[in-house]
């Protein structure tokens, strides 16, 4: 993901030499600050969940959980790309519509991974960019969203490293962001109360 790169060399991280893999468990470990010793091997996130930690890092403006080494970026403000911390990090208020609401409850604003599995093997993780008790909206790449009528099973887990089981889910709306990247719209199959306590 060139863009994700890109924000990641001007923190100083030598990307030239990192697998993208070791980059993902990089992120992983900064996101939950766990110790390098401790990152469990089969914690791989994909390109979609990776840059969702580092804009929500940089959107709370945590630059010293990005920085490579222990030195301040230069230039705060030009490290991260407007257009694409948009699609990542949604903002508290939502723009009244010029038609009905169709939803069955209002969407809150989200950033925490997501993994999701057809089946008993987790197939995809991405992005939570906004939810409610009845779905969810996530990011994950492109080639490997799931499409529209697709039975998955969901979980959320969060900067405290609670994981929360969201049950049966139905993909309702596939919506594509980038060349890269789509939006996955998903409806929960029974509510969940413990999304919006």
């Amino acid at each position: 993901m060139p863009p994700l790169k890109k924000m990641l060399k001007r923190l100083g991280w030598p990307v030239h030499e990192m697998p993208f893999g070791q980059i993902a468990r990089e992120l992983y470990r900064r996101w939950f600050k766990t110790p390098p010793e401790t990152l469990e091997d089969e914690k791989r996130i994909g390109p979609a969940s990776a840059a969702g930690i580092v804009f929500a890092l940089a959107g709370e403006g945590d630059f010293q959980s990005l920085c490579w080494t222990q030195e301040p970026p230069e230039c705060r403000e030009k490290l991260v790309l407007p257009r694409e911390k948009s699609l990542f990090v949604r903002e508290g208020t939502e723009k009244p519509h010029p038609f009905p609401e169709r939803r069955k409850a209002p969407r809150i604003p989200g950033k925490d991974l997501v993994f999701w599995s057809m089946g008993e093997k987790r197939t995809g993780t991405g992005w939570l960019v906004d939810y409610s008790a009845h779905g969810i909206a996530f990011i994950t790449e492109k080639d490997t969203a799931p499409e529209v009528g697709t039975a998955l099973f969901t979980q959320i887990k969060n900067r405290a490293r609670r994981v929360l089981d969201l049950g049966d889910a139905t993909v309702v709306r596939i919506e594509i962001l980038t060349p890269e990247l789509s939006l996955a719209c998903l409806r929960l199959d029974a509510p969940c109360q413990e999304l919006i306590s």
